[in-house]
């Protein structure tokens, strides 16, 4: 299971937070993947850690008053 934080970190190495997240998410998942070797096999931790991504923005509009926000 550490060679998917090694991959973790090297991918992301600014994400701290993101780091710890998947440490404890691998940790409380070991248990379960060790009893069902069909699921490492089928790559099933990659995917659970595969970080979703969030493309935020602002579109100005007008106000009643014909000003823009």
């Amino acid at each position: 299971m550490t060679e998917i934080l090694k991959v973790i970190k090297a991918r992301d190495p600014n994400e701290k937070e993101f780091h710890q997240a998947v440490e404890e998410v691998v940790d409380s998942v070991k248990p379960v993947l060790e009893r069902n070797p069909q699921y490492r096999e089928n790559g099933i931790l990659e995917r659970l850690v595969e970080p979703e991504r969030v493309v935020m923005f602002q579109v100005p509009g007008w106000t009643t008053r014909d000003r823009c926000r």
